[in-house]
């Protein structure tokens, strides 16, 4: 597999930064979450970058979410827009301190116990069912989500999500997950008249990989593609920072549970991000995007 020249730049960047560091591969490996093989394959040009691994090297070099977008030649201003959103939310949250933030950058800055990671993650799961509740976003016995959270149901995927109210959620810095960021594409698609095979061929994907991203198959995204389609779309549609968002709510995910293996969440962590996701639609559905009165 051979690295376009522009992944192939920034895995060299990456490289630089981490030689800066004095990190060695394992090194970067522990703090990423990584495996130091696949960091080594990334580095020597035999693997491509995924949007979720570059997520987490940069977190590990601690290298701000603005300079890799600027190093990738993408616009800033989504990006920067999101970091006010979030800063605001935690100016809100910094008065409470018995409270606990429904939103990304707070849920990252989590201190759990991780000797008592069950016990700690049941009362934090609790206490987000009790705000989301008294918030009037689960109002009846009888509503979809509260019997989901009552484990009567799975867990719904609100209806009628446009990429408008996800591009909404995404400034106003709520959680974003994969499936957020899949069904923007698909809708702005689809609000532009644009058929699968249409944006693939100017795109410059083949058919099959962009259909994948199309009906939510976001697992291993590569960065060379979203820039693509980043480019194609246009500044007005911030795709590659809505995918960036969902891949680090991943990667904090992936650091709240430390004997789970690398990306692959354990299960208490997969219902938390549900929970957390299905807080955040029907908040914003309410009209409450923020849910201020709990931060």
């Amino acid at each position: 597999m051979k690295q376009a020249p522009q992944i192939k730049k920034c895995v060299d960047w990456l490289r630089k930064q981490r030689l800066a560091l004095g990190f060695g591969l394992v090194d970067l490996a522990e703090h990423a979450r990584l495996d130091a093989g696949q960091i080594s394959r990334l580095e020597t040009g035999q693997s491509d970058l995924t949007i979720t691994t570059l997520v987490k090297i940069s977190r590990a070099l601690s290298i701000p979410s603005e300079t890799v977008a600027a190093f990738l030649s993408l616009n800033l201003s989504p990006f920067k827009a999101r970091e006010a959103a979030l800063e605001r939310i935690r100016r809100g949250a910094a008065s409470r301190s018995s409270a606990r933030s429904l939103f990304l950058e707070d849920l990252l800055r989590l201190h759990f116990s991780y000797q008592t990671y069950s016990q700690e993650f049941q009362a934090l799961f609790l206490e987000w069912y009790k705000a989301a509740r008294l918030a009037l976003i689960l109002p009846t016995r009888q509503s979809a989500i509260f019997q989901a959270m009552e484990g009567q149901a799975p867990l719904p995927y609100p209806p009628s999500m446009s990429a408008q109210d996800i591009q909404d959620i995404f400034f106003a810095g709520g959680t974003l997950i994969f499936q957020d960021a899949s069904a923007y594409l698909r809708g702005w698609r689809q609000e532009n008249n644009l058929g699968v095979r249409q944006v693939a061929r100017e795109a410059g994907l083949s058919l099959t990989v962009y259909h994948r991203l199309d009906v939510g198959k976001t697992e291993k995204v590569k960065v060379s593609t979203l820039l693509a389609l980043q480019q194609f779309a246009g500044d007005k549609h911030p795709i590659f920072p809505i995918f960036w968002a969902a891949a680090l709510f991943q990667a904090g995910i992936d650091e709240l549970h430390p004997d789970s293996p690398p990306v692959r969440w354990g299960q208490e962590a997969w219902r938390f991000a549900e929970v957390m996701q299905k807080i955040t639609r029907y908040a914003h559905s309410a009209g409450e995007p923020y849910l201020t009165q709990w931060l």
